[in-house]
């Protein structure tokens, strides 16, 4: 898991996805950045223990996070990925700053 987390972490920090075969990271709407991987990771780093890695993604997340639809959203991903990925890391560890980007 610390070797994914690196690998986004140094060429897609706060992207929504990572291509793997080619190290570019890719977002949905440029315009709003959702950082999906980032929120979605946060739990399993907090899970797997990984809390220096998570702490790190917290405080990008509470720096970098604006969420403002500013049209068409995947209502699923948000809905699951974005705000679920929020909510049950701030469930985990009761960190205000999750709990306030929701």
């Amino acid at each position: 898991l610390r070797s994914v987390w690196g690998a986004y972490k140094k060429h897609a920090m706060g992207a929504d996805e990572l291509e793997p075969v080619n190290n570019k990271p890719v977002y949905w709407d440029r315009s709003n950045k959702q950082m999906v991987t980032l929120v979605d990771t946060l739990d399993t780093l907090y899970l797997a223990g990984c809390i220096s890695e998570f702490n790190e993604a917290v405080d990008y997340l509470a720096e970098h996070f604006n969420f403002t639809p500013s049209g068409n959203v995947a209502l699923f991903e948000t809905a699951i990925r974005v705000l679920g990925g929020l909510l049950s890391a701030y469930a985990l560890s009761g960190d205000a700053r999750i709990l306030s980007k929701a």
